[in-house]
Protein backbone atom coordinates (compact mmCIF):
# COMPACT_ATOMS: atom_id res chain seq x y z
CA UNK A 1 0.00 0.00 0.00
CA UNK A 2 2.93 2.42 0.49
CA UNK A 3 6.62 1.97 1.39
CA UNK A 4 7.78 1.23 4.94
CA UNK A 5 8.86 4.42 5.36
CA UNK A 6 6.07 6.39 4.65
CA UNK A 7 3.38 4.66 7.20
CA UNK A 8 4.45 7.56 9.94
CA UNK A 9 3.82 10.24 7.48
CA UNK A 10 0.97 8.57 6.21
CA UNK A 11 -0.89 6.99 9.81
CA UNK A 12 -0.24 10.89 10.89
CA UNK A 13 -1.73 12.73 7.72
CA UNK A 14 -5.19 10.41 8.30
CA UNK A 15 -5.49 11.04 11.84
CA UNK A 16 -5.68 14.65 11.17
CA UNK A 17 -7.81 13.87 8.21
CA UNK A 18 -10.38 12.69 10.45
CA UNK A 19 -10.52 15.44 12.68
CA UNK A 20 -10.69 18.08 9.93
CA UNK A 21 -13.23 15.43 8.09
CA UNK A 22 -15.44 15.27 11.42
CA UNK A 23 -15.06 19.08 12.57
CA UNK A 24 -16.35 20.01 9.05
CA UNK A 25 -19.18 17.42 8.64
CA UNK A 26 -20.30 18.27 12.87
CA UNK A 27 -20.07 21.90 11.88
CA UNK A 28 -21.87 22.07 8.54
CA UNK A 29 -24.84 19.55 9.62
CA UNK A 30 -25.15 22.07 12.18
CA UNK A 31 -25.13 25.25 10.27
CA UNK A 32 -27.68 23.44 7.55
CA UNK A 33 -30.43 21.74 10.36
CA UNK A 34 -30.26 25.13 12.00
CA UNK A 35 -31.97 23.79 15.32
CA UNK A 36 -29.44 21.43 16.81
CA UNK A 37 -28.08 22.80 20.07
CA UNK A 38 -24.47 21.69 21.92
CA UNK A 39 -25.23 19.35 24.65
CA UNK A 40 -29.28 19.49 23.91
CA UNK A 41 -29.43 17.53 21.32
CA UNK A 42 -27.59 14.42 19.99
CA UNK A 43 -25.06 14.79 18.01
CA UNK A 44 -26.91 11.34 16.11
CA UNK A 45 -29.92 13.70 16.01
CA UNK A 46 -28.05 15.25 13.36
CA UNK A 47 -28.22 12.22 11.32
CA UNK A 48 -32.15 12.18 11.28
CA UNK A 49 -32.47 15.72 10.51
CA UNK A 50 -35.74 16.97 8.39
CA UNK A 51 -32.75 19.06 6.55
CA UNK A 52 -30.17 17.79 4.05
CA UNK A 53 -27.93 17.77 7.22
CA UNK A 54 -28.76 13.93 7.26
CA UNK A 55 -27.27 13.78 4.08
CA UNK A 56 -23.99 15.92 5.93
CA UNK A 57 -23.68 13.93 8.92
CA UNK A 58 -24.11 10.61 7.43
CA UNK A 59 -21.69 11.00 4.71
CA UNK A 60 -19.33 12.82 7.05
CA UNK A 61 -19.67 10.14 9.50
CA UNK A 62 -18.78 7.51 7.17
CA UNK A 63 -15.97 9.07 5.74
CA UNK A 64 -14.64 9.70 9.08
CA UNK A 65 -14.84 5.99 10.04
CA UNK A 66 -12.97 5.30 7.01
CA UNK A 67 -10.15 7.71 8.25
CA UNK A 68 -10.22 5.99 11.71
CA UNK A 69 -10.23 2.81 10.36
CA UNK A 70 -7.50 3.65 8.04
CA UNK A 71 -5.19 5.30 10.82
CA UNK A 72 -5.99 2.18 12.78
CA UNK A 73 -4.79 0.21 10.28
CA UNK A 74 -1.88 1.87 9.60
CA UNK A 75 -0.31 2.42 13.22
CA UNK A 76 -1.18 -1.46 13.60
CA UNK A 77 1.11 -2.40 10.64
CA UNK A 78 3.97 -0.45 12.10
CA UNK A 79 3.71 -3.05 15.29
CA UNK A 80 5.34 -6.70 15.52
CA UNK A 81 3.20 -8.20 18.15
CA UNK A 82 -0.66 -8.73 18.55
CA UNK A 83 -0.37 -7.25 21.98
CA UNK A 84 1.38 -3.79 20.13
CA UNK A 85 -1.47 -3.85 17.55
CA UNK A 86 -4.38 -3.78 20.21
CA UNK A 87 -4.60 0.10 20.75
CA UNK A 88 -4.96 0.74 16.53
CA UNK A 89 -6.75 -2.49 15.73
CA UNK A 90 -9.39 -1.02 18.19
CA UNK A 91 -9.44 2.20 16.01
CA UNK A 92 -9.44 0.16 13.14
CA UNK A 93 -13.29 -1.50 14.89
CA UNK A 94 -14.03 2.18 16.37
CA UNK A 95 -14.13 3.36 12.58
CA UNK A 96 -15.94 0.98 11.88
CA UNK A 97 -18.61 1.42 14.23
CA UNK A 98 -18.47 4.84 12.73
CA UNK A 99 -19.18 3.96 9.88
CA UNK A 100 -22.06 2.06 10.54
CA UNK A 101 -23.63 5.07 12.51
CA UNK A 102 -23.60 7.01 9.34
CA UNK A 103 -25.22 4.21 7.55
CA UNK A 104 -27.79 3.39 10.33
CA UNK A 105 -29.57 6.49 11.24
CA UNK A 106 -30.47 7.30 14.84
CA UNK A 107 -33.73 5.97 14.53
CA UNK A 108 -32.72 2.50 13.48
CA UNK A 109 -31.54 -0.75 15.06
CA UNK A 110 -28.09 -1.24 14.63
CA UNK A 111 -27.70 2.75 15.22
CA UNK A 112 -27.05 2.43 19.10
CA UNK A 113 -25.04 -0.85 19.42
CA UNK A 114 -22.72 0.86 16.93
CA UNK A 115 -22.07 4.21 18.71
CA UNK A 116 -21.75 2.58 21.92
CA UNK A 117 -18.82 0.02 20.54
CA UNK A 118 -17.39 3.14 18.94
CA UNK A 119 -17.09 4.82 22.37
CA UNK A 120 -15.90 2.13 24.50
CA UNK A 121 -13.45 0.92 21.55
CA UNK A 122 -11.49 4.15 21.33
CA UNK A 123 -11.80 4.30 26.15
CA UNK A 124 -10.68 0.74 25.81
CA UNK A 125 -7.64 1.75 23.23
CA UNK A 126 -6.88 5.10 25.41
CA UNK A 127 -6.63 2.71 28.29
CA UNK A 128 -4.21 0.02 27.01
CA UNK A 129 -1.70 2.99 25.56
CA UNK A 130 -1.68 4.81 28.79
CA UNK A 131 -1.01 1.56 30.86
CA UNK A 132 1.76 0.82 27.96
CA UNK A 133 3.18 3.87 27.72
CA UNK A 134 3.28 4.85 31.27
CA UNK A 135 4.84 1.39 32.11
CA UNK A 136 7.32 1.98 28.97
CA UNK A 137 8.22 5.79 30.70
CA UNK A 138 6.72 7.41 27.90
CA UNK A 139 5.31 10.03 30.32
CA UNK A 140 3.57 12.61 27.85
CA UNK A 141 1.58 10.16 26.18
CA UNK A 142 0.66 7.83 28.86
CA UNK A 143 -0.59 10.78 30.54
CA UNK A 144 -2.68 12.34 27.86
CA UNK A 145 -4.20 8.65 27.29
CA UNK A 146 -5.09 8.55 30.96
CA UNK A 147 -6.37 11.89 31.72
CA UNK A 148 -8.45 11.72 27.95
CA UNK A 149 -10.21 7.87 29.20
CA UNK A 150 -10.61 9.45 33.29
CA UNK A 151 -12.59 12.22 31.50
CA UNK A 152 -14.85 10.00 29.81
CA UNK A 153 -15.40 8.16 32.44
CA UNK A 154 -15.66 11.43 34.53
CA UNK A 155 -18.24 12.96 31.87
CA UNK A 156 -20.57 9.67 31.69
CA UNK A 157 -21.30 9.46 35.17
CA UNK A 158 -21.63 14.11 35.76
CA UNK A 159 -23.23 15.35 32.67
CA UNK A 160 -26.83 14.53 30.72
CA UNK A 161 -25.84 11.96 27.37
CA UNK A 162 -26.10 14.25 24.81
CA UNK A 163 -23.73 16.74 26.59
CA UNK A 164 -21.52 13.43 27.04
CA UNK A 165 -21.70 12.50 23.24
CA UNK A 166 -20.68 16.01 22.09
CA UNK A 167 -17.76 16.12 24.91
CA UNK A 168 -16.68 12.64 23.82
CA UNK A 169 -16.65 13.33 20.28
CA UNK A 170 -14.34 16.21 21.06
CA UNK A 171 -12.18 14.07 23.51
CA UNK A 172 -11.69 11.67 20.39
CA UNK A 173 -10.76 14.27 18.24
CA UNK A 174 -8.11 15.38 20.48
CA UNK A 175 -7.03 11.59 21.02
CA UNK A 176 -6.89 11.54 17.42
CA UNK A 177 -4.54 14.40 17.43
CA UNK A 178 -2.27 12.96 20.00
CA UNK A 179 -1.95 10.09 17.83
CA UNK A 180 -1.06 12.59 15.10
CA UNK A 181 1.38 13.91 16.83
CA UNK A 182 3.45 11.02 18.62
CA UNK A 183 3.44 9.04 15.82
CA UNK A 184 4.75 12.20 13.51
CA UNK A 185 7.59 12.50 16.37
CA UNK A 186 8.04 9.10 16.37
CA UNK A 187 7.23 8.67 20.43
CA UNK A 188 8.18 5.20 21.31
CA UNK A 189 5.05 2.53 20.45
CA UNK A 190 3.64 4.75 17.59
CA UNK A 191 5.93 5.34 15.43
CA UNK A 192 7.87 2.35 13.38
CA UNK A 193 8.49 -0.92 15.92
CA UNK A 194 11.96 -1.02 16.54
Amino acid sequence: MFPDADAPRTAALLSTALVISFTVTWIAAVLIDGKWEFGVNMISDLGVSATNAHYVFGWGAIVTGVLAASTGYVMSSMRGSLLDKAPFLLLVFAGVMLVLVGVFPEETAPHFPAAVSLFVAVWISMILLAVRDLRAGERLCGSVNAALAALNVILIIAVPIALYEALGVIIFMLWALMLAYAVSVGKEGYGRAA
